[in-house]
């Protein structure tokens, strides 16, 4: 039997949103997107602030560091760190 038989897979974050059951919602979320991707207020790389609308207090994992981004947007990164801190959203960087 495969540990993943009964995996559910969405194509974006926003078809999760709209399938997810209540009784499915996450205890934790892991992202794993390069920091061009995210750690903005942008739409489309604002997926940190999507959590926390969606799924408010579920801990987060964010995989590569905002810091390893492009330095015109390392005070974005830190915009996206006081909203997550002010949420009490239990947050890591790996």
């Amino acid at each position: 039997m495969s540990a993943y038989q009964d995996t559910r897979v969405f194509k974006t974050f926003e078809d999760f949103v709209r399938n997810v059951a209540p009784r499915d919602r996450p205890r934790a979320i892991v992202v794993g997107s390069p920091p061009m991707f995210r750690g903005s207020t942008q739409p489309g790389r604002d997926i940190e602030l999507q959590i926390l609308k969606h799924f408010p207090g579920v801990a987060i994992f964010l995989e590569k560091p905002i810091a390893t981004g492009p330095e015109q947007e390392i005070q974005e990164g830190f915009k996206i760190a006081q909203m997550i801190s002010d949420s009490k959203t239990v947050c890591s960087v790996g």
